[in-house]
């Protein structure tokens, strides 16, 4: 479980985020199954350094509240998809930082700002031609769900994510209205 004594994000009370470090995105293949490989966000080119084949289907996860990356949930979609017959492109969305405990409320208010942040990681990508949109499921456990679902909603220029799962949507601050 991940603890802070301040939150951090977008609230009155909250430290500010730190661009580029407290929203991370770790790729893991066959190739580098246990350490991952921190994909820079809005750098062409970015994603083929860190060992991204476009040519396989890939897999973005995003944990859910206080869970560090890769925690228990993360690493089990890891080993799941790297023990498959078939090769994917495993994407890990930390945000660890922006989600620690006890700061569930702070956490919730970050959701939109995260999702904001893989929208642009997508669509910059989706145009390199380095993550194909087509072949793309995102997964979300807990406020990761949010996050996916948030994130679908806001792509621009007719982009759409073929799958996105939910797994265990957080209920709390999220009523149906």
């Amino acid at each position: 479980m991940k603890v802070s004594l301040a939150p951090r994000g977008y609230c009155p009370n909250c430290c500010p985020v730190k661009a580029g470090a407290d929203i991370r995105f770790v790729l893991y293949n066959k190739v580098n199954p246990d350490k991952g490989a921190i994909i820079e966000p809005h750098t062409s080119g970015a994603a083929r350094r860190a060992g991204v084949d476009p040519a396989l289907p890939t897999v973005i996860f995003i944990h859910g509240f206080t869970e560090p990356s890769p925690g228990k949930s993360g690493r089990a979609i890891v080993d799941a998809y790297l023990s498959r017959r078939d090769n994917f492109n495993v994407i890990l969305v930390d945000w660890s930082e922006l989600a620690t405990f006890p700061w569930y409320l702070p956490a919730v208010r970050n959701v939109k700002f995260v999702a904001e942040r893989l929208r642009n990681f997508l669509e910059v990508f989706d145009d390199s031609g380095e993550i194909p949109m087509k072949k793309l499921h995102v997964i979300g456990f807990s406020l990761g769900s949010h996050i996916a679902g948030f994130t679908g909603k806001r792509l621009k220029r007719g982009l759409r994510i073929p799958r996105i799962t939910a797994l265990d949507p957080a209920f709390p601050e999220y009523s149906l209205r």
